[in-house]
């Protein structure tokens, strides 16, 4: 079964992004599930319990997006179009497909100018530049901070493959805690909380032997069909260690891949690092899994 879970946010912050160029305005997969990771913990679920059930694929969690009113907005599949296609290129660029478009799109390949949906169709983003200075060595470096600002009826949505026991055991508690805590950036200063959210289950197209992630992930490579890639890090929080974390830079697969039947993966930071959790005083989970959605047409 799948779940769509709209998160009615008023404000996010994300950002510290190198160069000119705004921040996205999604909430990345592994961002959503270190934040139901740490609220599971904190209400004293079990934690192991969950992150296994996400590396075995009985739990899936896909990026989140943003939506304004009944308006969905999904990613545009990452396909190999052909060189007549060049002004379908200009649409899919900086563009969200709308819930009708997006299934379209996978069923028959098909797309119309109302199958697009600008990508601040439901809010506003106020950017701010700032120098950051190297803890260690003093060099600089140009960032970009972004507040985005939603609509009254907007926010994000994201999407949950789960069973009813694993949902109201897991999803539905983190969801209540993560509206009082918030998610993003600059928690403490109210960005990222929500006061409401709504559920309600959704069809998507099955899947077939080509499928489109709505996260991030890593598979295996002779899954990768045709994608594009980003590079994750960022800082580790923790509400049992006061230690400063910084996770290495590891490259997935953006939303909107294509790839074949794969599950991703979970990845104990430990076997990359060897001493993650010595440092931190915990393990440290990233997610990767694939949240797959069937691809027929092109």
């Amino acid at each position: 079964m799948v779940r769509c879970i709209k998160l009615y946010l008023k404000t996010l912050r994300t950002g510290g992004m190198r160069g000119f160029e705004s921040y996205e305005t999604i909430i990345h997969s592994d961002t959503l599930f270190g934040g139901i990771v740490n609220s599971i913990d904190y209400l004293g679920i079990d934690v192991l319990e969950f992150i296994e059930k996400v590396s075995s694929g009985e739990i899936q969690i896909s990026s989140a997006f943003p939506f304004e009113g009944e308006i969905l907005s999904f990613p545009p599949p990452i396909t190999s179009l052909k060189k007549g296609d060049l002004e379908l290129k200009k649409k899919f660029k900086k563009r969200f497909l709308t819930s009708d478009g997006f299934i379209s799109f996978l069923e028959t390949g098909n797309l119309t100018d109302d199958s697009f949906v600008q990508e601040d169709f439901a809010l506003k983003k106020d950017d701010t530049a700032f120098v950051t200075l190297d803890r260690t060595t003093a060099a600089s470096d140009f960032r970009v901070l972004t507040t985005i600002h939603f609509r009254e009826d907007a926010g994000l949505f994201f999407l949950i493959r789960a069973s009813d026991g694993d949902f109201r055991k897991f999803i539905d508690p983190a969801i209540k805690l993560l509206g009082d805590e918030g998610i993003g950036g600059e928690r403490t200063y109210g960005f990222g909380q929500f006061d409401r959210y709504e559920v309600e289950v959704i069809k998507l197209p099955k899947l077939e032997e080509r499928n489109v992630t709505l996260s991030l992930s890593i598979v295996n490579p002779d899954s990768m069909i045709t994608y594009d890639v980003i590079r994750r890090g960022g800082w580790v929080f923790s509400r049992k260690s006061n230690a400063e974390y910084l996770k290495p830079e590891i490259l997935m697969l953006k939303e909107g891949s294509v790839i074949k039947n794969d599950t991703g993966i979970v990845i104990d930071l430990d076997e990359l690092t060897g001493n993650t959790s010595k440092i931190v005083g915990h393990k440290v989970y990233i997610n990767a899994s694939t949240f797959p959605v069937g691809m027929v047409g092109e």
